[in-house]
Protein backbone atom coordinates (compact mmCIF):
# COMPACT_ATOMS: atom_id res chain seq x y z
CA UNK A 1 0.00 0.00 0.00
CA UNK A 2 1.24 3.47 -0.96
CA UNK A 3 0.09 6.96 -0.57
CA UNK A 4 1.28 8.40 -3.59
CA UNK A 5 -0.09 7.50 -6.99
CA UNK A 6 2.61 8.92 -8.91
CA UNK A 7 5.37 6.78 -7.69
CA UNK A 8 3.97 3.57 -8.62
CA UNK A 9 1.27 1.94 -11.24
CA UNK A 10 -1.19 -0.39 -9.83
CA UNK A 11 -1.62 -2.16 -13.34
CA UNK A 12 1.68 -2.88 -13.32
CA UNK A 13 0.81 -4.91 -9.56
CA UNK A 14 3.90 -2.59 -8.14
CA UNK A 15 1.34 -1.64 -5.26
CA UNK A 16 -2.21 -3.45 -4.55
CA UNK A 17 -3.48 -0.19 -2.78
CA UNK A 18 -2.82 3.09 -3.17
CA UNK A 19 -4.56 6.04 -1.17
CA UNK A 20 -5.17 8.97 -2.96
CA UNK A 21 -6.67 12.66 -3.21
CA UNK A 22 -8.78 12.08 -6.23
CA UNK A 23 -10.86 9.35 -7.66
CA UNK A 24 -8.99 7.55 -10.72
CA UNK A 25 -10.21 8.36 -13.99
CA UNK A 26 -8.73 5.39 -16.01
CA UNK A 27 -7.85 1.68 -15.62
CA UNK A 28 -10.42 -0.81 -13.94
CA UNK A 29 -9.83 -0.53 -10.41
CA UNK A 30 -12.10 -0.44 -7.55
CA UNK A 31 -12.26 2.76 -5.76
CA UNK A 32 -14.05 4.31 -2.77
CA UNK A 33 -14.18 7.26 -0.25
CA UNK A 34 -12.54 7.19 2.89
CA UNK A 35 -13.24 10.26 4.53
CA UNK A 36 -12.70 14.08 4.13
CA UNK A 37 -9.93 16.37 4.97
CA UNK A 38 -9.47 19.99 5.33
CA UNK A 39 -6.40 22.69 4.55
CA UNK A 40 -5.79 25.23 7.04
CA UNK A 41 -3.16 28.14 7.78
CA UNK A 42 -1.31 28.14 10.76
CA UNK A 43 1.50 30.24 12.77
CA UNK A 44 2.83 30.55 15.89
CA UNK A 45 1.53 32.86 18.59
CA UNK A 46 5.24 34.55 18.62
CA UNK A 47 4.88 35.38 14.48
CA UNK A 48 1.05 36.79 15.38
CA UNK A 49 2.37 38.85 18.14
CA UNK A 50 4.93 40.16 15.74
CA UNK A 51 3.19 40.39 12.36
CA UNK A 52 -0.26 40.66 13.31
CA UNK A 53 -3.36 38.30 12.95
CA UNK A 54 -4.40 38.59 8.86
CA UNK A 55 -8.73 38.49 9.24
CA UNK A 56 -8.79 38.58 5.58
CA UNK A 57 -7.52 36.66 2.55
CA UNK A 58 -6.43 39.62 1.52
CA UNK A 59 -4.61 40.77 4.11
CA UNK A 60 -2.41 37.53 3.44
CA UNK A 61 -0.32 39.49 0.70
CA UNK A 62 1.52 40.87 3.99
CA UNK A 63 2.40 37.88 5.61
CA UNK A 64 5.17 35.21 4.48
CA UNK A 65 3.65 32.02 3.87
CA UNK A 66 5.37 28.30 4.14
CA UNK A 67 3.23 26.37 1.06
CA UNK A 68 3.22 22.76 -0.43
CA UNK A 69 6.87 22.08 -2.47
CA UNK A 70 5.57 22.45 -5.83
CA UNK A 71 6.73 18.70 -6.96
CA UNK A 72 3.92 17.48 -3.95
CA UNK A 73 0.86 18.83 -5.80
CA UNK A 74 0.31 15.97 -7.63
CA UNK A 75 -3.07 16.50 -7.25
CA UNK A 76 -5.21 19.41 -7.83
CA UNK A 77 -7.00 18.88 -4.77
CA UNK A 78 -3.94 19.79 -2.62
CA UNK A 79 -4.17 23.43 -4.68
CA UNK A 80 -5.69 25.68 -1.69
CA UNK A 81 -9.22 27.30 -2.75
CA UNK A 82 -9.47 31.22 -3.55
CA UNK A 83 -6.42 32.52 -2.88
CA UNK A 84 -6.51 36.35 -3.68
CA UNK A 85 -3.98 37.99 -6.54
CA UNK A 86 -0.18 39.08 -4.45
CA UNK A 87 -0.13 35.77 -2.27
CA UNK A 88 2.29 33.53 -2.13
CA UNK A 89 3.21 31.01 -0.96
CA UNK A 90 7.10 29.82 -0.95
CA UNK A 91 7.60 26.19 -0.48
CA UNK A 92 12.11 27.63 -0.81
CA UNK A 93 11.73 29.81 1.86
CA UNK A 94 13.46 28.59 4.89
CA UNK A 95 12.32 29.06 8.37
CA UNK A 96 14.37 28.61 11.41
CA UNK A 97 13.30 29.23 15.35
CA UNK A 98 15.87 31.34 16.96
CA UNK A 99 17.12 30.22 20.21
CA UNK A 100 16.94 34.50 20.98
CA UNK A 101 14.28 36.85 21.54
CA UNK A 102 11.46 34.54 23.09
CA UNK A 103 11.26 31.75 19.82
CA UNK A 104 10.20 34.28 17.23
CA UNK A 105 10.49 33.06 13.67
CA UNK A 106 12.45 34.60 10.89
CA UNK A 107 13.64 33.84 7.11
CA UNK A 108 16.18 32.67 5.96
CA UNK A 109 18.12 32.78 2.52
CA UNK A 110 16.29 30.75 0.05
CA UNK A 111 18.37 27.59 -0.45
CA UNK A 112 16.58 25.19 -2.44
CA UNK A 113 15.18 22.52 0.50
CA UNK A 114 15.24 22.65 3.98
CA UNK A 115 18.78 22.13 5.96
CA UNK A 116 17.65 20.95 9.72
CA UNK A 117 20.49 19.93 10.21
CA UNK A 118 23.39 22.70 9.51
CA UNK A 119 23.36 24.19 13.29
CA UNK A 120 23.49 20.96 14.72
CA UNK A 121 26.47 19.85 12.77
CA UNK A 122 24.36 16.30 11.86
CA UNK A 123 23.79 14.53 8.28
CA UNK A 124 21.21 15.62 6.17
CA UNK A 125 19.86 13.80 3.87
CA UNK A 126 18.36 14.52 0.45
CA UNK A 127 15.39 12.73 -1.48
CA UNK A 128 13.76 14.67 -4.26
CA UNK A 129 10.12 14.23 -3.30
CA UNK A 130 8.55 13.41 -6.34
CA UNK A 131 9.57 13.35 -9.79
CA UNK A 132 10.04 16.89 -12.01
CA UNK A 133 6.38 18.07 -13.07
CA UNK A 134 7.13 17.97 -16.76
CA UNK A 135 4.95 15.80 -19.29
CA UNK A 136 7.76 14.83 -21.27
CA UNK A 137 8.03 12.61 -18.24
CA UNK A 138 4.85 10.76 -17.93
CA UNK A 139 5.80 7.95 -20.44
CA UNK A 140 7.98 5.02 -20.29
CA UNK A 141 8.66 5.81 -16.26
CA UNK A 142 11.22 8.44 -16.98
CA UNK A 143 9.61 10.48 -14.02
CA UNK A 144 11.57 8.17 -11.44
CA UNK A 145 13.80 6.95 -13.82
CA UNK A 146 15.26 10.35 -15.10
CA UNK A 147 13.22 12.67 -13.24
CA UNK A 148 14.19 11.92 -10.00
CA UNK A 149 17.96 12.14 -10.50
CA UNK A 150 17.36 15.27 -12.45
CA UNK A 151 15.80 16.79 -9.47
CA UNK A 152 18.84 15.27 -7.22
CA UNK A 153 21.48 17.36 -9.66
CA UNK A 154 19.51 20.33 -9.53
CA UNK A 155 20.02 20.05 -5.89
CA UNK A 156 23.62 19.80 -5.73
CA UNK A 157 24.17 21.91 -8.29
CA UNK A 158 22.77 24.63 -5.83
CA UNK A 159 24.29 24.10 -3.22
CA UNK A 160 27.65 24.07 -5.03
CA UNK A 161 27.16 27.07 -7.04
CA UNK A 162 25.54 29.25 -5.04
CA UNK A 163 28.25 28.67 -1.76
CA UNK A 164 26.31 27.15 0.60
CA UNK A 165 28.50 24.72 1.48
CA UNK A 166 31.12 26.97 2.15
CA UNK A 167 28.64 29.61 4.82
CA UNK A 168 28.09 26.47 6.59
CA UNK A 169 30.90 24.50 7.20
CA UNK A 170 28.61 22.08 9.37
CA UNK A 171 26.23 21.17 7.31
CA UNK A 172 26.81 17.37 5.95
CA UNK A 173 24.56 16.71 3.43
CA UNK A 174 23.71 12.87 2.02
CA UNK A 175 22.10 12.84 -1.80
CA UNK A 176 20.30 10.13 -3.63
CA UNK A 177 21.04 8.88 -6.66
CA UNK A 178 24.78 9.04 -6.48
CA UNK A 179 24.28 12.44 -6.71
CA UNK A 180 22.01 12.40 -9.96
CA UNK A 181 24.31 13.84 -12.71
CA UNK A 182 26.53 16.29 -10.14
CA UNK A 183 29.85 13.73 -10.99
CA UNK A 184 29.72 13.85 -14.82
CA UNK A 185 28.38 17.62 -14.52
CA UNK A 186 31.65 19.10 -12.24
CA UNK A 187 33.89 19.27 -14.89
CA UNK A 188 30.91 21.98 -16.59
CA UNK A 189 30.00 23.62 -13.20
CA UNK A 190 33.94 24.11 -12.85
CA UNK A 191 34.22 25.61 -16.48
CA UNK A 192 31.19 27.88 -15.25
CA UNK A 193 33.06 29.29 -12.62
CA UNK A 194 36.68 29.84 -14.55
CA UNK A 195 34.64 31.90 -17.12
CA UNK A 196 32.55 33.43 -14.27
CA UNK A 197 29.13 32.90 -15.43
CA UNK A 198 26.31 35.42 -14.65
CA UNK A 199 25.37 35.71 -11.13
CA UNK A 200 28.20 33.42 -9.47
CA UNK A 201 30.24 35.09 -7.19
CA UNK A 202 33.90 35.67 -7.82
CA UNK A 203 34.86 34.10 -4.50
CA UNK A 204 32.97 30.75 -4.90
CA UNK A 205 34.86 27.49 -4.35
CA UNK A 206 36.30 25.94 -6.93
CA UNK A 207 32.74 23.29 -8.14
CA UNK A 208 35.99 20.51 -8.19
CA UNK A 209 36.87 20.70 -4.67
CA UNK A 210 33.16 21.72 -3.63
CA UNK A 211 31.55 18.30 -5.01
CA UNK A 212 33.99 16.84 -2.71
CA UNK A 213 31.80 17.82 0.80
CA UNK A 214 28.75 16.05 -0.78
CA UNK A 215 28.35 12.43 0.39
CA UNK A 216 26.22 10.02 -2.01
CA UNK A 217 24.71 6.88 -2.22
CA UNK A 218 25.68 4.01 -4.58
CA UNK A 219 22.39 3.62 -6.24
CA UNK A 220 23.06 3.84 -9.33
CA UNK A 221 22.97 0.24 -11.01
CA UNK A 222 26.26 1.17 -13.05
CA UNK A 223 29.98 -0.20 -12.28
CA UNK A 224 30.91 2.85 -14.84
CA UNK A 225 28.65 5.34 -13.30
CA UNK A 226 30.12 4.09 -9.18
CA UNK A 227 33.30 4.47 -10.90
CA UNK A 228 33.26 7.96 -11.96
CA UNK A 229 31.47 8.50 -8.55
CA UNK A 230 34.29 7.43 -6.86
CA UNK A 231 36.58 9.06 -8.78
CA UNK A 232 35.34 12.66 -8.39
CA UNK A 233 33.75 12.88 -5.45
CA UNK A 234 36.34 10.89 -3.44
CA UNK A 235 36.11 7.04 -1.98
CA UNK A 236 35.29 8.61 1.53
CA UNK A 237 32.02 10.26 -0.04
CA UNK A 238 30.32 7.36 -0.94
CA UNK A 239 27.96 4.81 0.96
CA UNK A 240 25.77 2.30 0.20
CA UNK A 241 22.68 2.58 -0.56
CA UNK A 242 19.61 0.03 -1.43
CA UNK A 243 16.14 2.55 -1.75
CA UNK A 244 14.51 -0.94 -0.48
CA UNK A 245 11.89 -1.69 -0.62
CA UNK A 246 11.10 0.08 -3.79
CA UNK A 247 11.22 -1.59 -6.55
CA UNK A 248 14.49 0.52 -8.30
CA UNK A 249 15.88 -0.44 -5.18
CA UNK A 250 19.24 -2.69 -5.79
CA UNK A 251 18.69 -6.47 -4.93
CA UNK A 252 21.52 -7.17 -2.97
CA UNK A 253 24.70 -5.27 -2.02
CA UNK A 254 26.69 -7.00 -3.91
CA UNK A 255 24.53 -5.94 -7.13
CA UNK A 256 26.38 -2.03 -6.55
CA UNK A 257 29.62 -2.89 -5.47
CA UNK A 258 30.40 -6.72 -5.64
CA UNK A 259 33.13 -5.98 -8.74
CA UNK A 260 35.00 -3.72 -6.22
CA UNK A 261 38.02 -4.76 -4.02
CA UNK A 262 37.03 -5.96 -0.34
CA UNK A 263 38.84 -3.05 1.03
CA UNK A 264 37.30 -0.18 -0.91
CA UNK A 265 33.77 -2.42 -0.18
CA UNK A 266 34.36 -2.59 3.37
CA UNK A 267 35.20 1.03 3.60
CA UNK A 268 31.38 1.82 1.41
CA UNK A 269 29.60 -0.46 3.99
CA UNK A 270 31.20 0.74 7.17
CA UNK A 271 33.84 3.13 7.71
CA UNK A 272 31.76 6.00 5.78
CA UNK A 273 28.39 5.25 6.96
CA UNK A 274 30.61 5.56 10.66
CA UNK A 275 32.30 8.79 9.45
CA UNK A 276 29.02 10.57 8.42
CA UNK A 277 26.48 8.76 10.55
CA UNK A 278 29.00 8.27 14.08
CA UNK A 279 27.76 10.71 16.84
CA UNK A 280 24.45 10.16 15.64
CA UNK A 281 24.67 5.99 15.61
CA UNK A 282 27.08 6.18 19.22
CA UNK A 283 23.94 8.49 20.42
CA UNK A 284 21.19 5.99 19.12
CA UNK A 285 22.91 3.25 20.65
CA UNK A 286 23.18 4.76 23.98
CA UNK A 287 19.60 5.34 23.95
CA UNK A 288 18.48 1.52 22.83
CA UNK A 289 20.76 0.69 26.03
CA UNK A 290 19.57 2.71 28.50
CA UNK A 291 15.47 1.45 27.27
CA UNK A 292 16.86 -2.22 27.50
CA UNK A 293 15.40 -4.05 30.82
CA UNK A 294 18.05 -4.39 32.87
CA UNK A 295 19.11 -8.58 33.10
CA UNK A 296 18.50 -9.48 37.26
CA UNK A 297 21.95 -10.10 38.87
Amino acid sequence: MVPVPRAFSLSRREADIAVTLERPREGRLVARKLTDYRLGLFASRAYLEAHGTPETLEELREHHLVGYVEDLLYAPARLYGRVPQGVVFNPGRIVRHRTDGGGACRSGRRYPAHFHGWSRHEPDSRHPPLCLDDARLDAYYLGNLVGNPIETTIVAAQLVMGGVLERHPGLRVLLAHGGGAIAALAGRLQRGKDTMRPSLRADLADPLVAVRRLYVDTIVHSPEALALILAVLGEDRVLLGSDWPFPMGSPDAAHDIGHLPQALQHRLRAENVHSLFGERLRRDKGEENSCAPHKPS
